[in-house]
């Protein structure tokens, strides 16, 4: 199975949007919610296809 996204991308660091999506995972690449090298891409979407190979 496999998901292609098209769009257009903004990255964020507003607090606000760090804080909705931090989970303790990204603690192997980033020291916490507030270090600067931690961002958020946000997609907006133009298109979008799922599929499943050998369906």
């Amino acid at each position: 199975e496999w998901l292609q996204i098209e769009g257009r991308a903004e990255i964020s660091t507003t607090q606000s949007d760090r804080a909705a999506f931090w989970f303790d995972g990204l603690l192997a690449y980033v020291s916490g919610v507030d270090d600067p090298d931690y961002a958020v891409v946000k997609v907006i979407p133009d298109r979008i296809e799922i599929g499943a190979m050998g369906r």
